[in-house]
């Protein structure tokens, strides 16, 4: 990457990281997107025109990319450009015309009460990790966070005694959600036998904190264990308890 694309890129990666709020993983994304397309049309930021964005979301249809893939790119593209024009680093912006494709909407798979009850009734707590991983899931289920959300807990965002964590969401935006009697049951049995002074609250078999990678493991691996031929992600858990809260009668806007 030449000298100049590499200076506009750092300028915008670090405009997502210190004023947008954008998490890691967004930013790592973001990046991924643009030296992509930049090592496509293999020019200068300063030199790229509109035909070249055409010419790339088409090579990205021949190469069977899914839909939300090319909205996914189309998108850092056009935050790119429109960066470089607003701080005037571009006189005209090459995206102007440059819209996102229709995607098929997909309705989100979820598991029913059931299948979370005898999803969670079937784990152990024979060991540490096992009551780790049982935590996990009861904690997803109950609060209903994001699996990044999970991974970024600490020890003093949890009062057991009020019955509440604090999660830092998105845009690093706060708020506070309640938890039930047996997430509170489990974490107390957990942090006594784990036995540490680690601030993190979820930590692999080395002490070290788990990723989002290893929550999809453990989750993975339990419905394994359940026999559930549903494929489920930390995100289906989530959905999962957005319609379970309708089905109880929750507010559609909560």
């Amino acid at each position: 990457m030449s000298e100049i694309k590499s200076n506009f890129l750092k300028k915008f990666i670090n405009f997502l990281k210190v004023e947008k709020l954008y998490s890691e993983h967004t930013v790592v994304a973001y990046r991924m997107d643009i030296v992509e397309f930049l090592g496509y049309v293999k020019k200068d930021v300063l030199e790229v025109r509109e035909i070249d964005l055409r010419r790339y979301i088409e090579f990205l249809y021949d190469t069977d990319k899914e839909r939300t893939t090319i909205n996914r790119k189309i998108s850092s593209l056009n935050s790119f450009f429109n960066f470089l024009y607003k701080n005037g680093y571009i006189s005209k912006k090459p995206n102007e015309n440059i819209h996102s494709v229709k995607t098929k909407r997909r309705l989100p798979q979820f598991l029913a009460e059931e299948e979370i009850a005898s999803l969670i009734d079937t784990m152990e707590e024979n060991s540490v990790l096992d009551i780790r991983n049982k935590l996990i899931f009861e904690f997803l289920y109950a609060t209903g966070m994001r699996v990044s959300e999970l991974t970024s807990l600490q020890l003093k965002d949890i009062n057991i005694y009020e019955k509440e964590v604090k999660v830092f969401g998105k845009g690093k935006k706060e708020r506070i959600v309640p938890i039930n009697d047996r997430v509170c049951f489990l974490l107390k049995k957990y942090l006594a036998v784990r036995n540490d002074d680690n601030p993190i609250l979820f930590l692999s078999r080395n002490k070290k904190p788990l990723d989002t990678r290893d929550i999809r493991r453990i989750i993975n691996s339990a419905i394994k264990k359940v026999g559930l031929s549903k494929h489920i992600t930390p995100h289906t858990i989530r959905h999962s308890v957005a319609t379970h809260l309708l089905n109880n009668g929750a507010d559609l806007r909560l």
